[in-house]
């Protein structure tokens, strides 16, 4: 299992990011998208980011874009952009940074 997809499994990115930190002395970044597929409510994004930063993981990159993965082949770009009003991405800074 690899890319956006990984953002309905939480718990696996974060075991994967701590066995990167555990190898390295360098800082381990993740890069994440605002959604996949029906995952349309806020929640979903600080629920992951919660449990990846319960690692000691400190910098998130929030690809603003949904990915949606359902039906579409792995090279297929079937990529929407976030356009709506909801304004995710300050939302989960504030919440976040605050």
């Amino acid at each position: 299992m690899i890319g956006a997809i990984l953002m309905a499994h939480p718990e696996k990115v974060a075991d994967c990011i701590k066995a990167m930190q555990d190898a390295t002395d360098i800082e381990v970044t993740i890069k994440h998208r605002i959604g996949i597929d029906e995952m349309e409510d806020y929640s979903g994004m600080p629920n992951f980011v919660e449990t990846v930063a319960n690692t000691g993981c400190k910098t998130f990159i929030v690809h603003a874009r949904k990915a949606w993965l359902k039906g579409l082949s792995p090279n297929c770009s079937g990529f929407a952009a976030d356009g709506g009003p909801h304004g995710s991405e300050s939302m989960l800074v504030n919440g976040f940074c605050s």
